[in-house]
């Protein structure tokens, strides 16, 4: 039976906000949900025998697809290596499982690229130019005022009394923090993946469900998406 093993690395990002004294604070942004996205890693460098790429990231536009400049971090789930025993004799085929659900619609693809541009039309002949028309006489330049005299400077006002410090702005809102990732292990015999496998929780460090925010550990409450990524 192959096992599972998992490499890579992961990102995390904290974003602060702070306020001044004055006016009003302005509110801090909204938080955004975390996405991950799976898929098939052929064997090479991050998986000598192939397995899982998980990426996982926020989703900064909120279209709910993981865009790629949204990545903040990637690990793998590889398979592990054959044993070098004999191989014994294959079963009897067992029943016909049943169909399985239908899959999620596929993204839409990308826009083909724009045919190209037909040629110009051939440009049409210039019409006849139309006859100049007279020019009108130059009217004569009126004569030039004389500057009136400039008059005396008046005094300076007294300085006007300092206005009282306004009241300090309310603190704005603490924004959202960056993805965390969580990989639980899940023993042979479980509800979730009969053979064992690996549970994969994504969230955002934002102290929701009564957590901490932005103490760098994705607790229970801050779980936006989990998946079980089972062993075959």
């Amino acid at each position: 039976m192959n096992s599972t093993r998992l490499t890579g690395a992961i990102g995390i990002s904290l974003l602060a906000l702070a306020a001044c004294g004055g006016e009003d604070g302005t509110s801090g942004k909204a938080g955004s949900s975390t996405l991950l996205r799976l898929s098939n890693e052929a064997a090479g460098d991050s998986c000598p025998d192939g397995g899982t790429k998980i990426e996982f990231g926020t989703d900064a536009n909120g279209n709910g697809t993981l865009d790629d400049s949204e990545l903040e971090g990637t690990r793998y789930a590889c398979n592990g290596a054959a044993s070098g025993g004999p191989v014994g004799k294959r079963g009897a085929m067992g029943p016909q499982g049943d169909i399985g659900a239908m899959g999620a619609t596929g993204a839409m693809g990308a826009t083909g690229a724009m045919g190209a541009t037909g040629a110009m039309g051939a440009t049409g002949a210039m019409g006849a130019t139309g006859a100049t028309g007279a020019m009108g006489a130059t009217g004569a330049m009126g004569a030039t005022g004389a500057m009136g005299a400039t008059g005396a400077m008046g005094a300076t006002g007294a300085t006007g009394a300092t206005g009282a410090t306004g009241a300090m702005g309310a603190t704005g809102a603490t924004g959202a923090t960056g993805a965390l990732l969580n990989l639980i292990t899940l023993a042979a015999g479980s509800t979730a993946c009969a053979n064992g496998g690996v549970t994969i929780q994504v969230g955002l460090d934002d102290g929701d469900g009564g957590g901490t925010a932005g103490n760098g550990i994705l607790e229970a409450g801050e779980v936006d998406d989990s998946t079980n990524l089972c062993n075959g």
